[in-house]
């Protein structure tokens, strides 16, 4: 048993050794310009990428815009990269800032909706259940109205702070909270309309 053990962790950590050298062989064709080092690493990270970007859009459509703008940015900034940490970590500050980026140059269009307008009108495109609570709960958060949306996900998921939200969002810290709370309350508004769909919200 302690011998299957041992033969576990050192695979494990051949498997991490390995990924790390391959990571950092594709960063550096990256740098190069090489286009095939470029698909293998936007292939490589697009699931995880894709799941950050869905939280700040309403749709697939907008998400893989953010995703695909991000991964310019990336591919941009790969020299202040250190090899040496986690890639994930960094990815994902790179898309949030351009998830913010999108939301910002989006701002001024259409899309603030109020309560009784948003339970009334979006509750009847629930889809039935069909995946894990987690694919409930992502569906949840992207009928918020954009401006709900975008500061309940820098305030819960990525734990910033709202002064920090405020000022990369160009709003008052009061704003914020205001904004965060009606978020709170229009999740909990859709979880129980849900719920009488048979849609799960963990």
């Amino acid at each position: 048993m302690k011998k299957s053990y041992y033969l576990t962790i050192c695979a494990d950590r051949y498997k991490m050794k390995s990924n790390q050298i391959n990571l950092r062989l594709l960063i550096e064709g990256c740098m190069k310009g090489n286009r095939k080092s470029q698909r293998r690493l936007y292939e490589r990270y697009y699931g995880f990428g894709l799941k950050v970007c869905l939280r700040y859009s309403s749709n697939r459509q907008d998400a893989t815009v953010i995703l695909n703008d991000g991964f310019l940015r990336v591919f941009n900034k790969l020299e202040q990269f250190d090899t040496s940490q986690t890639f994930e970590p960094w990815l994902r500050r790179i898309l949030v800032h351009q998830a913010i980026d999108h939301f910002r140059s989006r701002k001024n269009k259409p899309g603030l909706i109020e309560l009784k307008q948003l339970t009334a009108s979006k509750l009847t495109h629930l889809p039935p259940q069909d995946g894990p609570g987690d694919h409930s709960i992502l569906f949840l958060v992207q009928q918020l109205p954009p401006m709900y949306r975008t500061v309940f996900n820098l305030y819960v998921m990525e734990e910033y702070k709202h002064d920090e939200i405020a000022e990369k969002l160009n709003i008052s810290a009061s704003t914020s909270r205001s904004n965060l709370s009606r978020a709170k309350e229009i999740l909990r508004d859709l979880h129980q309309k849900s719920k009488s769909r048979g849609i799960k919200f963990n």
